[in-house]
């Protein structure tokens, strides 16, 4: 059986040729999206990686000396925990209440189906259902509903609904230690308190008509740019320190990004270079910041640029 067989989506594998590993969020052909320490996501080629069964890289006692330096977190959690390589385990931990009050719902079409519903005491899990990772791409809406209860309280009594529609890259990126599995898992946290605005800044922001709003004007970027430093800053490149020279390369391949979306530019080339692969990763990090468009990161030709280009596809 070939390595393209063997990798799939959510699988934590290790690079052959780079002290790095991660977890694969995507697969286009024989491209693995691997989402790296950082939450970025890099493109590999498939025959770059091999499989790691368990996250052995992840030491006990560093997580157990992580968990005995912080405090337990407050709120109301909910984690997807591997039970095979396909299989997961939903569960909702409630470290922020008394008691917390829970239904859960599958959306789809115009039907709420009710798939499981309980109390959960402070510091306590409820495990609701079995679900398949390998049917990702067609998961439900998840719709949670909540309600907290205090024996006594100076607040408000809080109950709210969350809905959940996960995609690929933002849910295999919250795989991180789970505190109250004491293991890895898909975390993500279902309530928490939203800080009460500064009202005194905000009057200052709105009341202050002192400034103009800067004029934005973002060109139309050529379709290739070059971030070598002796392409951007010719006469300069001697002098600057290697910080320096990161900061320009950033600074360009911002401005070129921002003014490809504007101008509804389809494909933008970006040459890199190899070296240690760190403008590369901010890259990585920059585009998948990004939200309000979907940007892909692909290998650029190969024979072309040699192998240190991006070919970033905005849609």
């Amino acid at each position: 059986m070939s390595n393209i067989n063997k990798i799939k989506r959510g699988d934590f594998v290790r690079f052959l040729n780079e002290k790095q590993e991660g977890v694969v969020t995507d697969i286009t052909g024989n491209i693995a999206h691997v989402s790296v320490e950082g939450d970025f996501s890099i493109p590999v080629q498939i025959n770059e990686l091999v499989k790691v069964e368990q996250h052995n890289s992840v030491k006990t006692e560093a997580i157990a000396d992580e968990r005995a330096s912080q405090n337990i977190p407050s709120g109301v959690f909910l984690a997807f925990e591997r039970i095979s390589d396909s299989m997961l385990s939903i569960l909702v931990h409630n470290s922020g209440c008394d008691i917390l009050q829970l239904a859960w719902y599958e959306h789809s079409q115009k039907n709420y189906v009710l798939k499981k519903f309980g109390e959960i005491k402070r510091n306590e899990s409820l495990v609701l259902y079995q679900i398949n990772l390998e049917n990702f791409s067609d998961w439900p809406e998840f719709v949670i509903q909540q309600n907290q209860l205090f024996n006594t309280s100076n607040e408000e009594p809080v109950c709210c609904v969350k809905r959940f529609t996960f995609h690929a890259k933002s849910f295999h990126a919250a795989f991180k230690h789970c505190f109250f599995l004491n293991k890895q898992a898909y975390l993500f946290q279902l309530y928490e308190k939203t800080p009460l605005p500064d009202v005194v800044k905000l009057k200052e922001h709105i009341f202050d008509t002192t400034q103009a709003a800067p004029e934005i004007r973002l060109t139309k970027p050529n379709p290739v740019i070059d971030l070598h430093i002796e392409k951007l800053a010719p006469t300069e490149a001697s002098r600057l320190t290697e910080y320096q020279i990161l900061q320009l390369q950033m600074d360009a391949l911002k401005t070129a990004v921002e003014g490809a979306i504007v101008n509804d530019m389809q494909e933008l080339i970006v040459i890199h270079g190899v070296g240690k692969h760190v403008l590369k990763n901010k890259l990585m990090k920059y585009v998948n910041e990004i939200t309000h468009v979907n940007i892909k990161c692909l290998p650029a030709d190969s024979v072309k640029y040699g192998g240190g280009a991006t070919r970033l596809e905005i849609s």
